[in-house]
């Protein structure tokens, strides 16, 4: 499946976009970077509404599963949409809801200084969930993927993102410099996938 992260700083932060095909290689996910855009070029809530809205509607980004039914008729094939999981900084937890406003689902994930994560429910069904996640956890998540070459880029835009020793060690730049939001909006797709997609499968909850 197709994840795109995507961080949305307040103010004039630098924003960015990070597509990202996860696959799969001897049953652990995998990632590759498809397309990176740091710093957006244009920062109007019209023109990022657009360009997810593009993107979710994209066949190019759906997949195909078979769904298997237990009373043994036909499979089924279930088309998959990508994921749009948005690293939010403060007051741009309301671009979310406005983009959920237009039925775009949206998965958020919120910066917090307590350790641990919590999952906030939408009172919209199947427009995403916010999340609020200690910095660190989505660091080293990243850096773990980092760690066990299970994230690929090419390489003209992986030393645009960052050296590869920066990610193993979890030393992301900070959000405010140009490469800090596509470091965010890659480490909040690629936790959102390991962590809140693997609780899902399993049946546990998060």
């Amino acid at each position: 499946m197709f994840l795109l992260g995507v961080f949305w700083g307040a103010d004039k932060a630098p924003s960015a976009m990070v597509l990202l095909e996860q696959t799969w290689a001897n049953l652990r996910r995998c990632y590759r970077l498809e397309s990176l855009r740091a710093p957006l070029p244009d920062r109007r809530f019209d023109e990022l509404a657009a360009r997810l809205r593009t993107f979710f509607e994209d066949r190019r980004y759906a997949v195909y599963k078979r769904v298997f039914s237990q009373d043994r008729r036909p499979a089924k094939r279930l088309q998959v949409k990508p994921r749009i999981v948005l690293a939010a900084a403060g007051a741009a937890t309301d671009v979310v809801d406005a983009l959920r406003a237009r039925q775009l689902p949206v998965e958020c994930v919120i910066r917090r200084d307590q350790n641990g994560w919590e999952k906030y429910d939408y009172d919209r069904i199947c427009l995403g969930h916010n999340y609020r996640v200690n910095r660190e956890i989505l660091v080293e998540c990243l850096a773990t993927v980092a760690r066990e070459n299970r994230l690929h880029f090419p390489a003209g835009d992986l030393e645009r993102l960052m050296p590869v020793a920066a990610l193993r060690t979890a030393d992301l730049p900070d959000s405010g410099c140009p490469t800090g939001g596509a470091c965010l909006a890659l480490a909040a797709a690629v936790w959102f996938s390991e962590t809140v997609k693997s609780l899902k499968r399993y049946g546990q909850a998060g």
